[in-house]
């Protein structure tokens, strides 16, 4: 499953407005800036993007305003204009830290770990005493190389823990930043297998503020113990009294993916259809989440439902071999014969040995009058499975 991700850009901007004003302009774009704010806690994402938009128009180099829109369009899943903000901001001050996480936060909702973890890197490399930055690298690590993640998110805690925060403090307030990072630490040290420690973290984070993100992460935690039900009832909990914003924001998007998991291993399909589907609406970059969708309408029987679902999740991941199993097996069902064959060898090209698919694929051939590829398909189940019954059965049907 993957990784959620915090609302830690909104609370950075709000409070970042306590910066000294040089100019009458500053003032006048910084008063904008701070009306696209409570836009925002208000709700009203398109009021605070207009008011972010004035503030630039007034002063295009503050770049707090456009911080301010960034979060404005994420809350309203508008990531490609969200992403452009923040580059944006970046290029006006690349030494704020809490600007170059939330886009590192933002790359990695939308899948986009690789880029994440290099912009990370770099921005590590130049500021290695950076505590935030190292946050941002675990967060960009965790769903690609969780060892390191979690190396990485352990010492910028022991250095925040050592009372290194005094930077970090400028940009974000100390429940925040801390809270944020036991939260992440707890996620990431869940996913290592550290179950204890995970919890211990999330603990802390949640004396510091249990918010909707440490609330998602004790979700996370009951997860990876494959403890589902649990998992499941955190994490609508925290959906159920979260903000707008914090349902908009990636980390709420998320929690509609963990849902849907866990009411898919419960065998709840209502709910893990609608989970699903409520995360592909705002996210379409998850190929897990197109391929679970296509278990729940196969398990409900809509076939043609769950074949353009496993066609969804192909197109985004080719190597998704169940996912040309599955969808093999439904043309198989349907007596789309070629099309189950073409399945069936994509997976056999990798899986050459995998019994059950060659069977599979022989009786599509067999059936669709192909009789000479059926019986060659035949005699090699055999020699994998000597003692299998159905093999030879149809073998005899196929004239072999």
């Amino acid at each position: 499953m993957s990784k959620g991700v915090s609302v830690i850009a909104v609370r950075v901007a709000m409070f970042a407005l306590a910066l000294s004003v040089v100019s009458c302009t500053e003032a006048r774009s910084a008063a904008r800036s701070n009306m696209s704010a409570s836009a925002y806690r208000e709700g009203d994402y398109p009021e605070a993007v207009k008011e972010a938009s004035k503030a630039i128009e007034i002063k295009p180099d503050f770049h707090l305003a456009y911080v301010n829109r960034g979060t404005a369009f994420v809350a309203m899943r508008q990531y490609d204009r969200a992403l452009a903000d923040y580059q944006m901001a970046i290029a006006l001050k690349p030494d704020e830290a809490v600007t170059h996480l939330n886009y590192c936060e933002l790359l990695v909702f939308l899948r986009r770990n690789k880029d994440a973890v290099h912009h990370a890197e770099v921005f590590v490399q130049t500021n290695p005493h950076s505590n935030l930055g190292k946050l941002a690298l675990a967060q960009a690590l965790e769903g690609q190389d969780a060892a390191r993640a979690y190396q990485t998110s352990t010492a910028a805690l022991r250095s925040l823990e050592t009372s290194q925060a005094d930077a970090e403090l400028q940009y974000v307030p100390k429940d925040y930043l801390f809270a944020y990072a036991y939260a992440l630490h707890g996620r990431i040290a869940a996913d290592v297998g550290k179950g204890g420690e995970a919890q211990s973290s999330i603990e802390k984070a949640a004396g510091f503020r249990n918010d909707y993100a440490t609330r998602y992460a004790q979700a996370r935690v009951y997860y990876s113990q494959r403890n589902w039900d649990w998992a499941r009832s955190q994490a609508r909990a925290a959906y159920d009294l979260a903000t707008p914003g914090e349902k908009n924001s990636p980390i709420g998007v998320e929690s509609r993916f963990l849902i849907g998991n866990c009411a898919l291993k419960l065998g709840d399909l209502t709910e893990a259809r609608t989970a699903y589907e409520d995360f592909i609406s705002a996210n379409e970059t998850e190929p897990e989440a197109y391929f679970n969708l296509g278990q729940v309408y196969a398990k409900k029987g809509d076939v043609s439902a769950a074949i353009k679902s496993y066609t969804s999740a192909l197109q985004l991941k080719d190597t998704l071999i169940e996912a040309y199993v599955n969808r093999g097996s439904l043309y198989l069902r349907t007596q789309r014969y070629d099309e189950a064959v073409r399945d069936f060898s994509r997976v056999l090209v990798r899986q050459p040995d995998d019994a059950t698919v060659l069977y599979k694929r022989a009786y599509a051939y067999c059936v669709s009058g192909h009789t000479s590829e059926g019986r060659r398909d035949l005699r090699g189940v055999l020699r994998l499975k000597p003692d299998h019954s159905e093999p030879s059965a149809l073998l005899t049907q196929c004239g072999g």
